[in-house]
């Protein structure tokens, strides 16, 4: 497993509708990890993205196992062979999403070709 701790120059961002619990976590904490999955996981991460954690404990449902970090306190996936710690260093509001920006690690990760749409496990899009 890699963890990619904060530190280097590099920003990066993610944006996350406000209505996600997700969202609520973030914006409380401060910070979160970005786990970056095997195409093994992928039946896994489209199950992830597709419930909420509001009504779902993600990693006993779908056989996840968190892991804590050393940066930060949202758990990484052990399962991912890429972990980003990140604190949040600023936000903007872009219409129903927030863009949280971070810094992140400074090096180059393939993550290959299109394997599937999200929501395939349930057979539709959400």
């Amino acid at each position: 497993m890699y963890n990619l701790s904060l530190g280097t120059p590099a920003i990066v961002s993610i944006s996350i509708r406000k209505a996600t619990y997700s969202h609520g976590l973030i914006a409380a904490a401060g910070e979160f990890t970005v786990n970056l999955p095997t195409t093994s996981l992928l039946e896994k991460v489209d199950r992830c993205g597709t419930t909420s954690g509001r009504d779902v404990d993600k990693f006993a449902a779908y056989g996840l196992t968190a892991v804590p970090g050393d940066e930060v306190k949202a758990p990484l996936i052990a399962e991912c062979p890429v972990n980003l710690e990140c604190r949040v260093i600023g936000f903007q509001e872009i219409g129903d999403h927030d863009m949280f920006q971070f810094n992140a690690g400074g090096q180059y990760w393939s993550l290959g070709r299109k394997l599937a749409d999200l929501g395939f496990t349930r057979g539709t899009k959400p």
